[in-house]
C-alpha cells in the first residue's frame, strides 16, 4: 500500500526536524554529509536549501509528512534553473524505510516539479544504496555514469552512480 504523504514547502520552521534528521548517522550514511550535523551546521545547511528556492516561481524542497509525523525531506533543487535542470534528493528517517515512503515522496516531488517545465532531472547514489537505486530506476531514471571509488566513508570505498531523467513535457512520473 502506498503511503499517504503530504509535502510541505521547506522553511526555517522545519529547523528542529531537519537538525534531528541530519544528526542521525543512519540517515546521512550515503549522503554528502560526512558527520552528524550540529544544530549550527543543520541551520546552515537548511539556509542553503532555502536560498536556492528564493528565485524560483514554485517550491522544489519539502518536508515530508505522514499525518502530523515528520518523515524527512525530499526535493529537486535547481542545478541550472534557466536550463531547466534540477537535482532529485530524499532523506528519510529510518523508521519509514522499507515502506515505500522514498518512492512515494520522490514521485510527488517530481510531479510538483513538472510545473517548472524541467528539461532534465539529475540524481546520484552510492552503489551500495540499493534502495535508492531501485527508487531511481522505478521512476525512469537512467544511469549515465559511474565514478569508481568516489565515495569514501568509515573505511569503505564505493562507486557513485549518476542518473538522469529527461523530461519532454509529456512524460509523467511512472507508477
Amino acid at each position: 500500500m502506498t503511503p499517504v504523504l503530504t509535502l510541505e514547502p521547506l522553511s526555517r520552521a522545519h529547523l528542529t526536524e531537519t537538525a534531528a534528521l541530519w544528526a542521525d548517522p543512519a540517515v546521512i550514511r550515503y549522503t554528502n554529509i560526512a558527520a552528524p550535523c550540529t544544530a549550527a551546521e543543520a541551520a546552515n545547511r537548511l539556509d542553503c536549501l532555502l536560498d536556492g528556492q528564493r528565485e524560483l516561481p514554485a517550491h522544489t524542497a519539502f518536508a515530508v509528512r505522514e499525518g502530523a509525523a515528520f518523515l524527512g525531506l525530499a526535493g529537486c533543487p535547481p542545478v541550472d534553473a534557466a536550463a531547466g535542470i534540477y537535482g532529485l534528493f530524499y532523506q528519510l528517517l529510518p523508521a519509514c524505510w522499507g515502506r515505500g515512503v522514498g518512492l512515494a515522496a520522490a514521485r510527488q516531488v517530481l510531479d510538483r516539479l513538472g510545473a517548472l517545465a524541467p528539461s532534465l532531472v539529475l540524481a546520484d547514489t552510492v552503489a551500495g544504496n540499493t534502495a535508492s537505486v531501485r527508487i531511481l530506476e522505478r521512476l525512469g531514471f537512467i544511469r549515465t555514469a559511474v565514478h569508481p571509488g568516489a565515495f569514501c566513508r568509515a573505511g569503505q570505498t564505493l562507486d557513485i552512480w549518476d542518473y538522469a531523467l529527461r523530461w519532454d513535457g509529456r512524460n509523467g512520473v511512472p507508477d
